[in-house]
């Protein structure tokens, strides 16, 4: 299934992703948020009403805008959409999963 984004897949409008987290959730492709309404308070669980946004779809080749957003770094006309640290615990995420994989172990929690 995919967002759209590349020519090459077609989008299909029906969910085959779910992210869930504590703070809101995600389905692909349709790109939909959910998240308890602001308004709610600290105290949202079961019972309270959920939002729902859907957020618009790029149409762009991801590799074509990541390569022109380098470009428009280094000539400073954007700034960087994440910082060197978060790439860094990127990296370092994605070396611990292919350490475990290749372990056949679980991912170690830092200390």
């Amino acid at each position: 299934m995919s967002t759209g984004e590349a020519a090459r897949f077609p989008r299909q409008d029906i969910n085959a992703h779910f992210y869930s987290g504590t703070e809101g959730s995600l389905t692909l492709p349709r790109l939909e948020v959910w998240r308890y309404r602001q308004d709610q308070g600290p105290a949202q669980g079961w019972h309270d009403p959920l939002t729902m946004e859907r957020t618009a779809v790029h149409t762009g080749s991801p590799y074509s805008e990541q390569m022109r957003h380098f470009a428009a770094l280094i000539e400073g006309k954007e700034q960087a959409v994440c910082s060197a640290l978060d790439g860094l615990r990127t990296l370092e995420a994605t070396l611990a999963v292919t350490q475990a994989a290749a372990a056949n172990t679980a991912v170690a929690q830092p200390a």
